[in-house]
Parts: C-alpha cells; structure tokens; sequence
C-alpha cells in the first residue's frame, strides 16, 4: 500500500503528470476565471518547456553528479569489502529473453559492477526485490546477467527491498553477519547522493562507484540543446525524483 501511494503521488506531482495537471486546471478555469486560467496555461506550458530543454535537463542532472565520484587509481580490497549494486527496474516479458530480465538502467550498473569486480576481486551483493509482485526479484535477475553474460560471481543476494532505503537497510542485516562495513556503492551518477545518505544511515562506510554520467557530447552544445526533447525531459524527471526523495529521506532519517 505505502509504494502504491508512493507511485500515485509521484505520478502526480512529477512531470509530466504535474504538467498534465496544471494545463488540465488551466482548462477548467477558463470558463469561470478566465485570467487565472490563462495564467495556468502559460506557467504550464513554460514548465514544459524548460523541463524538455536539454540544458535544464543537464543542470539538474549536474547538480545531482557534481558530488558523485568514481574511484580513481589504486582500489581498496581488505577482507571487510564488498561490492553492492543497486537494483534499477526489470525489463518484462522480454520475448528475446524468454521472460523477465534487467532493465535498460540496471544494465548499466551490472556492466560497471562487473568491471569493478574484475578489478578488485570483491565479493558482490545485488540488492532489489519486487515492487508489484512480480515472479522473480530483481535480485535475482542481476545475479543470473552477472553470472551468465559477464562471468562474474554474486555472493549474496538480496530480494525484500522495494526502495533505495530498504536495500540499505537489508543490506546492512546480510552484511553485518560478514562483518563488512565498507562497500562500493554501485548506482547512477544521479542516483548516488540519495543512495549515498541512506547507506551511511546504516553505518556503512562508502566508496562511491557512480556509472552513466549524463555528459553531454559536443554537438549537445550547440543551439540543439535549447529544442525541447523527450530524452531531456526524463532526465529532469529523474533529477526532480531524486532531489524530492532526498529531502524525503532527511526527514525519514530524522524521525526515526
């Protein structure tokens, strides 16, 4: 019930449901107040369009991944170490697959999890369970990419969470009985401030290993990057997912 209410305030508030909204109040006013239904109108159709322009979209992003950094040179491995990746949705009923896979974002992670792992010999821990109750865990997904198509090991595997603070938390229960408390923390680059703060809710100490760094190439710094595009306006949805969940997540941290 708490995710399904998650979802339906996300889809809501965020664009472009929040968009949908305004425009659609807009509409409605016309008839009976006229100015403030024009007015509703313009913002929305504004917002729009600053939230589809790429260099707002990179922006926001920036703020997010100016703070995320890979690890550089010489990589720490000590017996109380670890590799942790965090789930980032499944990709369903892929015909080519047979069933259920990891999504485009997950990919992304293993992929990098993977090259790290190669690097510093750690154990792996992949970390995501089921939102809607599908059959298999998104766990369970990342363990048999990581294991079938990039021969990579997964030590444990951790399938309750639903939520970018679960996967610390139950984490935390699978890797305290290791005695590991330092991870590379494995997720995007926007991703890492809100998965940074949860993890270190729980006592982990964080090597950031951020992947899938919106940086944009050269020809996205001509005048295109003022053209509304789709592309631009998912990343501001996830920059504004983000920022929102972070403030969340200082107030779950304080209460609890």
């Amino acid at each position: 019930m708490e995710k399904l209410i998650t979802f339906t305030l996300e889809s809501l508030l965020l664009p472009p449901g929040g968009l949908l909204l305004l425009l659609a109040a807009g509409l409605l006013l016309l008839k009976f107040k006229p100015r403030a239904g024009y007015a509703l109108l313009v913002t929305g159709t504004v917002v729009f369009y600053v939230l589809s322009a790429p260099f707002f979209s990179s922006a926001l992003l920036g703020l997010l991944e100016s703070s995320a950094l890979p690890p550089r040179g010489d990589l720490p491995a000590d017996p109380h170490t670890a590799i942790v990746i965090l789930g980032g949705g499944r990709y369903q009923n892929a015909p080519e697959y047979g069933g259920d896979t990891v999504s485009m974002l997950t990919l992304e992670r293993v992929r990098y999890a993977a090259r790290l792992a190669r690097r510093t010999q750690l154990p792996v821990l992949v970390t995501g369970g089921t939102v809607w109750k599908q059959r298999a865990a998104e766990a369970s997904l990342m363990k048999q990419t990581l294991e079938e198509d990039f021969h990579t090991k997964v030590r444990w595997v951790e399938v309750q969470s639903r939520t970018t603070w679960e996967n610390a938390r139950y984490t935390k229960n699978i890797l305290a009985q290791e005695g590991i408390t330092r991870i590379y923390l494995v997720t995007h680059a926007w991703h890492m401030p809100r998965a940074e703060f949860a993890f270190r809710q729980f006592g982990f100490d964080i090597i950031t290993a951020p992947t899938s760094f919106s940086n944009r190439s050269e020809v996205d710094l001509d005048a295109s990057r003022w053209f509304p595009e789709a592309r631009a306006l998912r990343g501001s949805y996830f920059a504004l997912h983000e920022m929102v969940g972070l403030v969340w997540y200082r107030v779950k941290a304080a209460v609890e």
